[in-house]
This record gives structure tokens, sequence and C-alpha cells, in this order.
């Protein structure tokens, strides 16, 4: 699906989007688009549940969801660190990328 159309609403505000079922790409031009998206998705949540799911076996520290389609969900701050940075800095490239490209329209 394309994203396209929603990056250019003029006037939004808000938005809620579960950018789990969209491709990297697309959900990197709605947050080229509206910083106050992209500061959303880098604000990453905490898993709900205090479960097995939701504790990092190693360190016990409650894991954040990731919200790139196709990655892995679950993700400790501690322990994961190092991809954790390298997923998000290949998410950021792709939204200066998208920037790039609306620009030049």
């Amino acid at each position: 699906m394309d994203l396209t159309p929603v990056a250019r609403l003029p006037n939004l505000e808000r938005l809620d989007l579960w950018a789990r079922d969209f491709p990297m790409e697309e959900v990197a031009k709605v947050a080229a688009a509206y910083p106050w998206f992209l500061d959303q998705l880098l604000d990453l949540e905490d898993y709900g549940l205090r479960d097995s799911f939701g504790l990092c076996g190693k360190c016990e520290t409650l894991r954040k969801e990731m919200f790139l389609k196709g990655r892995k969900f679950l993700w400790c701050p501690n322990c994961d660190r190092k991809g954790l940075d390298r997923l998000l800095a290949t998410f950021l490239a792709a939204v200066e990328e998208a920037r790039a490209q609306a620009a030049q329209v």
C-alpha cells in the first residue's frame, strides 16, 4: 500500500498507523513529512506485558516494540542495543531519502 497520499495531507496533526503493516519505505515517507510522527515512532513503546515475552531473558528489562514490518518485534534496550541502533539508523536513512525525493517533486 502506498502511503504517499497520507504524507501529502497538509493539515495532518495526528495519525494512528500500525506501521508494522507497511514496508519501511512507505512508513519513512510519512515520517519524513511529519517530524512529530517520526518522534512518535522513535519513542519505542514498552511491550505491555511483563511475561516471558515482555521481559528480556538475560537482564529482565522490559522489551521495546519495533514498528518496522518484517523485523524482530521485541528488543531489549540493553542487550540488543547495537542491533537496535543499526536498524533505527537504516530507518532514518530511509526517512532522509524520502525527504530528498519529496523535495524533488
